[in-house]
């Protein structure tokens, strides 16, 4: 346990452990409570403890980036991103561990992050008409 609190990503990996337990909790055992045997009291107790945990990884998630200057695409968005999955902090936790043993960029070798830009536009691209908002495409595909 003292090994998680000596470096930042040991920080992060503590805390990505704890907010992913507290997420599996709430969904598969918080919400059916809830929602099929009306007792909400699980979700009430777990639900602001959920919270700060999560609270606290988006931080700590943003300050490990910015002081090992990881690349926001490759390496900060999907740490953040798998704090919304359930089991997605464990996923994660695998290529954080092996950062923090050899000092590497973790996703290095991952599939690069679709990324759209949207933009509201009041005229039409194509032929179909689009209320206001148009979709540009990285590879420059049409949304028509």
């Amino acid at each position: 346990m003292k090994k998680y609190l000596i470096t930042d990503i040991g920080r992060l990996r503590l805390i990505a452990f704890l907010e992913g337990i507290s997420l599996l909790i709430l969904v598969f055992a918080g919400m059916p409570l809830k929602y099929y045997l009306q007792s909400p009291g699980l979700v009430k107790t777990l639900g602001p403890i959920h919270g700060v945990l999560f609270i606290a990884f988006v931080i700590l998630t943003l300050q490990v980036s910015i002081t090992s200057k990881w690349n926001i695409l490759k390496t900060t968005a999907p740490v953040l991103i798998s704090s919304f999955i359930p089991f997605g902090t464990f996923y994660i936790d695998r290529s954080l561990r092996l950062m923090e043993s050899k000092g590497i960029q973790p996703f290095s070798v991952s599939t690069p992050i679709s990324v759209y830009l949207i933009k509201f536009k009041s005229n039409t691209c194509c032929e179909c008409p689009h209320v206001g908002l148009s979709i540009i495409f990285l590879k420059n595909t049409s949304p028509c």
